[in-house]
């Protein structure tokens, strides 16, 4: 299981449900930012904060384990007040709700709303949108709830919307030892799929084993859609209900294979 990347995102509620339940599973320090996708500095930070700074910041996680196991702790109340403690506005369930209801609406509240409302800038409801799964484009959100003009969610729409435009699709056809036998640039899913079905194997010049189709944008890398499959096997389903690519493998360890995360061991 890959975990959203939260670098940089606001802390809310089902953060800090996730923290401490990682912390009461004694998981190890780096496997707790990991579950929670931030860097081991900005978990370390956040415990500092929590604890009203009564220890150093390097202690500071390993004195929120010791309140979090302590018998009878409820960690919301605790989480609450520290927010009130340091003036940093708390982002609830509550208010994740009412942001998914008002995605789905026929009039939504603006962008202003929403950063009065949550206390924060335009970009951290942008990304807590795409946390949500409620877009995967920080364009479809301005299109969705606006964003101050000339502002930075502003600029980061107008670029999302000149690499959408910008995207080419590209169909490979490779022999069984890897060697390109078609290459061929298309506008769209449905036409780089109808150049594919249209070919034959007589029309390359060797026998082809897989075709490989994926959407790239200059400057991106291998960040979007890309399938693969045997030669013939050609998908039927639209691209948004096709699996990704997987992740590279992780790493082994030294020793003997990579040990799973516990959130991982829990689904098995």
């Amino acid at each position: 299981m890959t975990e959203i990347d939260r670098g940089g995102a606001i802390w809310c509620e089902d953060d800090y449900r996730r923290l401490f339940e990682a912390l009461v599973s004694e998981l190890p320090d780096d496997e707790v930012a990991d579950y929670l996708g931030r860097s081991p500095r900005a978990l370390a930070k956040r415990a500092h904060m929590l604890v009203c700074e009564a220890t150093g910041m390097t202690k500071a996680l390993g004195f929120l384990r010791r309140i979090a196991t302590d018998p009878g702790f409820e960690w919301e109340p605790f989480i609450v007040e520290a927010h009130q403690r340091t003036g940093i506005p708390y982002w609830s369930s509550a208010d994740d709700r009412a942001l998914i209801e008002a995605w789905a609406a026929q009039e939504r509240p603006q962008m202003p709303y929403w950063c009065e409302r949550f206390g924060v800038r335009e970009d951290a409801v942008a990304r807590r949108c795409l946390i949500l799964g409620l877009t995967s484009s920080r364009a479809e959100v301005v299109d969705r709830f606006g964003a101050s003009p000339g502002g930075v969610l502003h600029h980061q729409a107008v670029l999302a919307r000149d690499k959408a435009g910008a995207a080419v699709w590209t169909l490979v056809i490779t022999t069984v030892g890897g060697k390109v036998v078609h290459l061929s640039l298309h506008p769209s899913w449905e036409a780089t799929l109808l150049a594919g079905r249209g070919l034959t194997a007589e029309d390359l010049d060797e026998p082809p084993a897989r075709w490989t189709i994926a959407v790239r944008v200059t400057g991106e890398g291998p960040v979007r859609f890309t399938i693969s499959d045997e030669w013939g096997r050609w998908p039927e389903a639209d691209p948004a209900d096709l699996p990704w690519s997987p992740p590279p493998a992780a790493a082994v360890e030294a020793g003997g294979e990579k040990r799973a995360r516990w959130w991982q061991r829990s689904r098995t």
